[in-house]
């Protein structure tokens, strides 16, 4: 990575922690939801592990700058964004599609969330309720989920494109652009609008609340993940 020596590790050390936070993610109630709610907690899981690969990855890649060969950052990043692309435009299952896959609800299908208090005494005390997999964690072949699979293509592609740009640049010498400019700055529009997204969302819910403790740093490795991408292509 071409800049500021500071700079470049700042970006390090903000990725890098931002990544170890969602690989301990992988072990979260959120990404561990048995039962009817799996496949949500199956793109959780998909999630944090791509937000993982993506800070460890950047962190990486910014340090050791031109000592790793940038055909391995290609395939490292090049495969698992393949598959994400590939996982968010695959059709819906037809077993998804019929009606007789649908799960039938309790309590008169009644879905869990509207049910009254009187009819949970049933759960008892503590114990969730089937089908409570949250607002935060869509179905993976819904039109939210399949955003979230683009969204993490769309990164690992694009730091498959900065390490193929970095083979093509000199390493030595007056530095050059690489890359292609229309690429280049369709990816920084893109992040730099997702920066701005995410931080919108950190900052405050439509009830003027401020996200803080750990219900908001999900959202904030989100952030410093967009900044990373958005700092790290500005060098190109």
């Amino acid at each position: 990575m071409h800049g500021p020596a500071v700079v470049t590790w700042l970006l390090a050390a903000l990725t890098a922690t931002s990544g170890t936070y969602c690989l301990s993610r992988l072990r979260g109630p959120s990404c561990e939801r048995p039962g009817p709610g799996a496949r949500r907690g199956v793109l959780s899981h998909e999630s944090a592990a791509a937000e993982a690969l993506m800070g460890l990855g950047m962190a990486a890649m910014a340090v050791t700058g031109g000592v790793v060969p940038p055909a391995v950052w290609a395939w490292v990043f090049g495969l698992p964004g393949t598959w994400f692309l590939l996982a968010a435009l695959a059709p819906r299952p037809a077993a998804e599609r019929s009606p007789a896959h649908q799960p039938v609800l309790p309590y008169g299908a009644l879905p869990p969330t509207i049910l009254p208090s009187t009819a949970l005494g049933s759960a008892g005390p503590g114990r969730p309720l089937p089908h409570a997999a949250g607002p935060h964690s869509p179905a993976p072949h819904s039109p939210a989920g399949r955003a979230h699979r683009l969204h993490h293509a769309i990164g690992a592609l694009a730091m498959t494109y900065m390490a193929v740009a970095m083979a093509g640049s000199p390493v030595h010498g007056h530095h050059q652009a690489g890359g292609l400019p229309l690429v280049t700055g369709g990816l920084l529009l893109y992040f730099g609008g997702y920066t701005l997204w995410a931080g919108s969302r950190l900052l405050g819910t439509p009830g003027g609340v401020l996200h803080t403790g750990s219900a908001g740093l999900p959202q904030a490795c989100r952030l410093t993940m967009g900044i990373g991408m958005f700092a790290m292509l500005l060098t190109l």
